[in-house]
């Protein structure tokens, strides 16, 4: 998508989706304090498409792999996660404008994404009744992760 938003990811890949190239389509996004963040993710239950997203932002899928949270830590920016992250794994995380994942980290990622799978699901389901833009901290990434380990 020309955008980062929820919305023009998931409009993009109804574009795509209507040239019946692919089997499935994913989208990988952040909440971002979207305010059409529900109705994005009700778009792409209509849809069909599938949807991973993180709420804050993406680096929480990170720091399951090497610390375990509840649906009660709450964060109050993504910048405070950014923080914790570049503060529990300074010698691995290397974050600039890229936000490329150093090599080692992704390798020590490996190692514990079945552990990062588990907390991820946990804390999902700990947030049933919550509307998604209030799971507060949550990520669906494990979904996409579990479904590119089958193939």
């Amino acid at each position: 998508a020309k955008h980062s938003d929820c919305n023009s990811i998931i409009n993009e890949a109804i574009r795509i989706k209507k040239r019946k190239e692919y089997q499935e389509i994913w989208c990988v996004f952040d909440y971002d304090n979207n305010p059409n963040f529900n109705t994005a993710i009700q778009q792409w239950k209509h849809e069909r498409i599938y949807i991973a997203y993180s709420n804050l932002c993406f680096e929480f899928w990170i720091l399951l792999h090497f610390n375990d949270y509840t649906c009660w830590s709450w964060f109050n920016s993504s910048q405070e996660l950014l923080d914790i992250l570049l503060h529990s794994l300074p010698e691995w995380f290397k974050f600039d404008e890229t936000k490329n994942v150093d090599e080692e980290l992704f390798k020590k990622m490996q190692l514990s994404q079945s552990e990062a799978i588990v907390r991820a699901k946990r804390i999902d389901s700990e947030h049933w009744n919550k509307s998604d833009s209030q799971k507060n901290p949550n990520t669906t990434v494990y979904a996409l992760v579990e479904k590119i380990s089958t193939k």
